[in-house]
């Protein structure tokens, strides 16, 4: 199986595992303002912007741990092009990552609220 089929099965289990737990997909693999956001959601009257990282074990970390600062600031950019495209009122946002460590029983893990919009150095979000 190559690299793009088990990223896209993690990100299957993610979104199966994220309508359990109440989110509503909007978008899948956004692209905009030269970066991507991996889904879109609502939750809890909250638009989620959601990365979603996997592993096949936990021997190098949680894949959480691998949005650093870099990939944090693109999906703010994503998020910022899609919010550009918005009508109307702007509504709350939150910023998500999604852990899935595949094995022989895939876990899901979801990260509220796990970084913010400062990582863009106090630039204006729109």
């Amino acid at each position: 199986m190559n690299t793009k089929n088990v990223g896209d099965l993690a990100e299957e289990a993610a979104e199966a595992a994220l309508i359990r737990q109440g989110y509503e997909v909007i978008e899948r693999n956004w692209r905009g303002g030269g970066a991507e956001v991996d889904r879109v959601a609502w939750h809890e009257g909250i638009l989620v912007f959601l990365e979603i990282r996997s592993r096949a074990d936990e021997t190098s970390g949680d894949p959480a741990e691998t949005v650093r600062w870099g990939k944090q600031r693109r999906v703010v950019r994503a998020a910022v092009a899609y919010l550009a495209e918005w009508q109307g009122r702007l509504p709350d946002v939150r910023f998500d990552v999604v852990s899935v460590v595949r094995g022989r029983r895939t876990k899901v893990l979801v990260f509220r609220d796990a970084f913010d919009a400062g990582v863009m150095g106090g630039a204006p979000m729109v």
